[in-house]
């Protein structure tokens, strides 16, 4: 391919869209003639819409009925067709269909559904619609006159040399349907152009230029990252699209059982005919289409025949990926399965940082780390057989629709397990969610006093968003590793999920937040280099508070924000917006809020050479929060160990009345925290999470490993709340047995205990640390019903002996301190 220049400014996007769904079992239920029937619906609807749909047409060569696939295949005939004669035929079974067959099926669907205004004509060559007055059949399946003979099987090196436009694909979005042998539903990921008009995106000028289909019949991998390389080359990563659950223990996932194609990642990853699994190389045109690279991984006439826009195959989760600008390298973070331990089926589970210096097969679901293979395994018998050859890689799942001979995997570039990595000790332990940030090239040219050093120049970012580490991988004039260091440790983020290199050269990091979900604390951090004179750090305090009832006086300062540099006098600029309020240019700031609403407040904080920083708030007004009180008990009242303590909370609410006259309507949660010192900072929650009280090594072990990612104390996050797990196994007959189970579950993973959102695998805990979680997640309802989170505005808690208290440091009697409750 020629060099191409820049493309025209745009932007380009990835979106999803779903045409209609339905279950991927749906032709397996029912008589014969209720499959065809609707086979029928499905395809009539289709070729309505959109009839240049006859351009995806395909014919199953053993049955004969017309269906529709990816327009890469129009024609061919050995697809597998939507009533299963591929499986049938492997089986040995006969698939040609008898004239009773399809005379059943006409008399249904006339009976059913036509009420004689059209006739419906069937046969064993295929599918055609005829109209209500005997007219010619419709044009997308017009019958030949005759049954021609069977078309022999077209080889890998014929199926590329034969592929239709793509653009068919693009003006007949319906034609994806039925994508993957009819057997998904009809999702798709667009990648899509959109013109810029100044700063604002024109929605009206998106232009789709390639589609990736998606199964949505169960999760996972469904995304990925886009990235312009040098030359003007797009790069798409995209996910496997694969289950990582169900029954491949956290080896590689290759169920090649009916009804299983979600689970199996020989499908996509390991599929040269498919787009999932997969990091693509297009050249975007000022049409809208695009061209493809000379040197991507499969062309016309080679060894191995695939699809054209696959530049990297083999890939589970991609979902971070960065371009070199310099050299055109491409660098993702892959994340990798769960398995804890090596055994027959495979390697452990091993997180991915990967460059690709030239097309290649990185492995997966076959090899990962630095090739290590994983065995065939038959999920009908247990049976696991010969490991896969790293020399002469094969795929030969019946669900694999591209070539059986694969490309020689490469290895991973970096690569650690849950465990301390022997070969990159310095990434640590724990779960791992591995990712690629930008490389950084320092130029001497640029006119940017905030550019990252010269000290920083040819070195990769790499984080890990649940081990929540950014480094710099320092590479050499061969972009080979120097050293892995640690990088901006000193700068609060909580779990960076993307990085990019500005045009001034400063670095800008996504931070996440503090969960999976969404999260308040989220942000975009723009990081810059000062050398000599630093910027100040702005801050604010706000009294009484950030919500409250119109007329609001707010009082707001910052004597909190600070110079790094001794000596720097500071000046402040206060703003609110929307609205008109007038500036204020002293350390205090006061604003009254008359109407309700919502308002930012923000502080400019300039150092005398001119440097700034921001700090902003926001405020809800027109809704007073409620006053909360505790009746009883007392601060300072006295109790012995083994006495029910009643509580009582009344909330005063200006707008909702008071939880004496509707307890009902205004819920609260009340965290019983036991036994915290008088001196704990905060919250009785905050003191109870800081591992302070009741079974305080469990809530120590949770608050060192990722838990609180999904979990809460008592809401739904992506798992249960602890207060559902707890409640679950209050009753249990065999409470041993059931702390064990759950103990081992931390500790090797599960799925679908708790619904379809895997969890992962804990190896890092012995069988003890991970009994002592479990025992402090039972302790939320224990066998007393002394729950440590209650909804109630009134009660009774029994306060017994702590375990953590020694004998003869504590009296037979002991003081009460009010803790804290939110309605």
């Amino acid at each position: 391919m020629h060099q191409h220049s820049e493309p025209e400014s745009g932007f380009f996007a990835i979106k999803i869209s779903e045409a209609f769904e339905f279950r991927p079992d749906w032709y397996r239920k029912g008589p014969v003639a209720e499959r065809v029937l609707e086979y029928y619906w499905l395809l009539r609807s289709v070729l309505r819409e959109r009839p240049e749909a006859r351009r995806c047409l395909c014919r199953c060569r053993h049955c004969r009925i017309f269906f529709i696939a990816d327009p890469r295949n129009a024609g061919r005939q050995d697809l597998g067709c939507p009533f299963g004669c591929q499986e049938a035929h492997r089986k040995g079974e006969s698939t040609r269909r008898s004239v009773a067959y399809y005379q059943e099926a006409e008399g249904k669907i006339k009976k059913r559904l036509l009420n004689g205004k059209r006739s419906i004509q069937l046969s064993g060559v295929g599918l055609a619609l005829a109209g209500a007055n005997g007219s010619e059949p419709c044009v997308a399946t017009q019958e030949p006159e005759s049954e021609p003979e069977p078309e022999p099987e077209a080889s890998a090196e014929q199926i590329v040399a034969s592929e239709a436009p793509l653009e068919h694909c693009q003006r007949c979005r319906w034609s994806e349907a039925l994508l993957e042998h009819v057997r998904v539903v009809c999702v798709l990921i667009d990648v899509s152009r959109f013109v810029m008009d100044g700063n604002v995106v024109d929605r009206n000028s998106e232009k789709v230029m390639l589609k990736i289909p998606v199964q949505r019949d169960d999760c996972c991998h469904h995304a990925g990252s886009l990235d312009f390389g040098p030359g003007g080359n797009l790069f798409i990563s995209t996910g496997d699209n694969t289950h990582p659950a169900g029954d491949s223990g956290g080896y590689g996932p290759i169920d090649e059982r009916e009804g299983k194609h979600a689970y199996d990642a020989q499908d996509t990853a390991g599929n040269t005919n498919d787009l999932r699994g997969k990091i693509l190389r297009i050249h975007p045109m000022l049409d809208g289409s695009y061209t493809i690279p000379d040197d991507n991984l499969f062309v016309k006439g080679g060894e191995i025949a695939g699809l054209p826009e696959i530049y990297v195959m083999g890939c589970r989760n991609p979902w971070r990926m960065n371009v070199d600008q310099k050299t055109g390298y491409v660098y993702w973070g892959e994340v990798g399965p769960d398995a804890g331990g090596d055994g027959p089926r495979g390697p452990r589970g091993y997180d991915e940082l990967n460059q690709a210096r030239a097309a290649g097969n990185f492995g997966w679901p076959f090899f990962i780390a630095n090739n290590r293979p994983y065995a065939d395994h038959d999920y009908v018998t247990g049976k696991t057989g010969a490991l896969y050859d790293v020399e002469k890689p094969m795929n030969i799942s019946p669900s694999n629709t591209g070539s059986k001979l694969l490309p020689k995997p490469q290895p991973a570039w970096i690569y650690y397990p849950y465990a301390a990595s022997e070969e990159f000790p310095m990434v640590g332990s724990g779960g791992r969610t591995a990712c690629a940030g930008p490389v950084y090239h320092f130029d001497p040219n640029l006119d940017s006093p905030t550019k990252l050093p010269e000290a920083l120049d040819n070195s990769l970012i790499m984080f890990d968003w649940q081990r929540t580490f950014i480094k710099r991988v320092k590479l050499d004039a061969d972009s080979n590793i120097v050293s892995i260091d640690p990088f901006l440790t000193n700068i609060p983020i909580k779990r960076p999920v993307d990085m990019r290199i500005g045009p001034e050269g400063a670095l800008y990091v996504l931070d996440y937040g503090e969960t999976w979900g969404v999260n308040e604390d989220a942000r975009l951090l723009q990081i810059n280099y000062f050398k000599g004179n630093r910027p100040p750090v702005a801050a604010i305090s706000a009294s009484p508070g950030l919500v409250g009832k119109h007329p609001f006086d707010a009082r707001f300062s910052g004597a909190e924000s600070s110079d790094p540099d001794d000596g720097d006098a500071l000046t402040y600029t206060w703003s609110v917006s929307p609205g008109a309020f007038e500036m204020q240019t002293a350390e205090q700031a006061t604003f009254v809020f008359n109407e309700p609403g919502i308002f930012d407040v923000t502080l400019l904080v300039n150092d005398a050479a001119g440097l700034e920083d921001k700090a902003s708030v926001q405020l809800a007004i027109g809704n007073a929060p409620p006053a909360i009180q505790f009746i009883e008990p007392l601060d300072g009242g006295f109790f012995e160990w083994g006495d029910e303590v009643a509580y009582r909370i009344v909330a005063q609410d200006a707008e909702d009345g008071s939880s004496e006259d509707a307890p009902d309507f205004m819920k609260m949660r009340l965290l019983l925290n036991h036994f915290v010192n008088a001196t704990a900072p905060g919250t009785a929650e905050a003191a109870y999470l800081s591992g302070i009280g009741k079974n305080s090594a469990g809530l120590s072990l949770i608050q060192q490993s990722d838990c609180l990612n999904c979990h809460a104390v008592d809401r739904k996050i992506i798992g249960p709340s602890f207060k559902e797990i707890a409640l679950r196994y209050a009753k249990a007959e065999k409470r041993r047995d059931a702390v064990n189970a759950s103990a081992d579950r931390i500790i090797k993973g599960s799925s679908k205990v708790w619904g379809e959102v895997p969890m992962l695998l804990h190896a890092q805990f012995s069988q003890e640390q991970a009994r002592t979680i479990v025992r402090w997640v039972y302790s939320l309802a224990d066998e007393s019903n002394d729950s440590a989170v209650r909804q109630e505005f009134a009660g009774k808690t029994k306060l017994d002996r702590p375990d953590w208290m020694k004998d003869g440091l504590n009296p037979g009697f002991a003081t009460l301190k009010q803790g804290s409750a939110r309605a």
